[in-house]
């Protein structure tokens, strides 16, 4: 019987213990994290359009804290639609608590939205159609797409930890 009663006190102890822990903050540099934000969407910033199209959100680092998101879609039919978009983003104008998982299960669509902190239209997004046609746009905010729900809440929380390290302040409203 007393082996019984010690090993319920150690798994009552050892639920205590755990009980109210939070997730640990991963403790990487800033290199660490936009070089895994980059393999992470290199393998995982794909979605399928409901035109059967494949659109690709590729992260690669221009400097310290700027980094491109080169967006491409397969298989361009319409000449007026882009083929590829490029997203110019200062991480330390980003608000960290702007982040967010905009989630359409019936859809199969998993997005990060984030924006800039003071909402103003500064983001450079250029585009080019199939037929050679470039073209800016300012922009305050943007998503990239994944594969899946669990894909798009673990590249949301490196882009959060990024945008910290790049002194990014919290949007005030």
């Amino acid at each position: 019987m007393k082996p019984i009663i010690c090993l319920v006190l150690f798994a009552l102890c050892l639920a205590s213990a755990s009980h109210g822990q939070k997730k640990s903050v991963p403790n990487s540099s800033l290199k660490e994290t936009v070089t895994w934000m980059e393999n992470f969407t290199w393998a995982h910033g794909i979605r399928t359009l409901n035109t059967g199209q494949v659109r690709h959100d590729a992260i690669h680092s221009e400097s310290e804290c700027v980094v491109v998101d080169e967006i491409s879609v397969s298989s361009v039919k319409n000449e007026a639609q882009p083929s590829v978009t490029i997203v110019t983003l200062s991480l330390s104008d980003l608000a960290p608590n702007a982040v967010r998982l905009e989630i359409d299960k019936s859809e199969e669509s998993y997005a990060v939205e984030f924006e800039r902190s003071d909402a103003s239209a500064k983001i450079e997004m250029q585009t080019e159609t199939s037929d050679g046609k470039k073209q800016t746009y300012w922009i305050a905010q943007e998503q990239m797409f994944f594969d899946s729900e669990d894909s798009a809440k673990r590249f949301s929380r490196a882009l959060i930890r990024a945008i910290n390290l790049c002194g990014g302040k919290p949007a005030p409203y």
